[in-house]
C-alpha cells in the first residue's frame, strides 16, 4: 500500500511532549508498541514505542474509527508462527497415518491374523498331545514322545500369549500416541492464538474518525518516539 507523506522520504525524530504540557496528553493504550497522544480535543498523533520497520501503512486520507492504519514489523512473531504452523501440519500428517482405517488394515489386521494363527497352532498341539497320551496309555508311544508333545504345546501356548500381548501393547501405544498428538495439537493451537494476539498488537486501528496526515511510509524504519500518523476529527 502507498501513503501520503507529510514529512518527505526522510523521517524526522519527534520529541515527546513534556509531562507538564497542557496542550497534549497521552491516551490510555494496551500496547507497548505505539503511543497515542492527543494534541487537541480533536487531534491524535500516534508514535512508535519501539525501533522497527513499518510493514504496512494505510493510504486512506479519511478514516473511520476502528480502521486499520499501520502494521509495524513483527518478524520474530511471524517466523515463530510459521514454524508452529509447520509443526501443526506434521501433526496432521501423523494423525492421518493413525486414522482408524489405516490402523485396522495395516496394523491390527496383521496382529489379529498372528493371534489366530498362534491359537490354531496351540489347538493343534493340544490335540496332538491328547492323541499321544492315548497312544502312551495303549503302549503305542513312548514317554519321550509324550514329553516332546507336552513341550510343543507349552511352546505354542507361549507363542499364542505373546501374539495377544503384542496386540494389546500396540493398542496401548497407539492410544498413547493419539493422546500425545491431541495434547501437542492443542498446545500448538494455543501458541498460534497467542502469537496472533501478540502480532495484532503491532497493528494500530484508528481510535477516532477523521482526516489523516502521514509522517511515515511503507518500508520506513522508525525509532522510538517517531510519529507515524496524525488523525484530526
Amino acid at each position: 500500500m502507498s501513503a501520503k507523506l507529510a514529512t518527505g522520504s526522510k523521517l524526522k525524530r519527534q520529541a515527546p511532549a513534556s509531562s507538564t504540557a497542557t496542550s497534549s496528553k497521552e491516551l490510555p493504550s494496551d500496547s507497548v508498541i505505539y503511543l497515542v497522544r492527543s494534541n487537541t480535543d480533536t487531534s491524535q498523533t500516534v508514535f512508535a514505542m519501539i525501533d522497527c520497520y513499518v510493514d504496512e501503512l494505510s493510504d486512506k486520507t479519511m478514516v473511520a474509527e476502528g480502521d486499520p492504519m499501520f502494521f509495524l514489523n513483527a518478524f520474530e512473531i511471524q517466523r515463530d508462527t510459521f514454524k508452529l504452523s509447520q509443526e501443526l501440519a506434521l501433526l496432521a500428517l501423523t494423525e492421518k497415518r493413525l486414522d482408524a482405517a489405516y490402523l485396522d488394515q495395516l496394523i491390527f489386521a496383521p496382529l489379529k491374523a498372528a493371534i489366530e494363527l498362534a491359537e490354531s497352532d496351540r489347538d493343534a498341539a493340544n490335540e496332538e498331545l491328547q492323541f499321544i497320551q492315548m497312544e502312551v496309555d495303549a503302549g503305542a508311544a513312548s514317554k519321550m514322545d509324550l514329553d516332546r508333545a507336552t513341550a510343543r504345546l507349552a511352546e505354542m501356548e507361549v507363542a499364542f500369549y505373546k501374539a495377544k500381548t503384542e496386540s494389546i501393547q500396540k493398542s496401548i501405544d497407539v492410544e498413547a500416541e493419539l493422546r500425545r498428538l491431541d495434547a501437542d495439537k492443542k498446545d500448538l493451537n494455543e501458541r498460534l492464538k497467542l502469537n496472533a494476539a501478540i502480532a495484532d498488537m503491532f497493528r494500530y486501528r484508528a481510535q477516532i474518525a477523521g482526516k489523516v496526515e502521514y509522517h511515515s511510509y511503507p518500508g520506513a524504519f522508525v525509532e522510538k518516539g517517531d510519529a507515524i500518523c496524525t488523525i484530526t476529527a
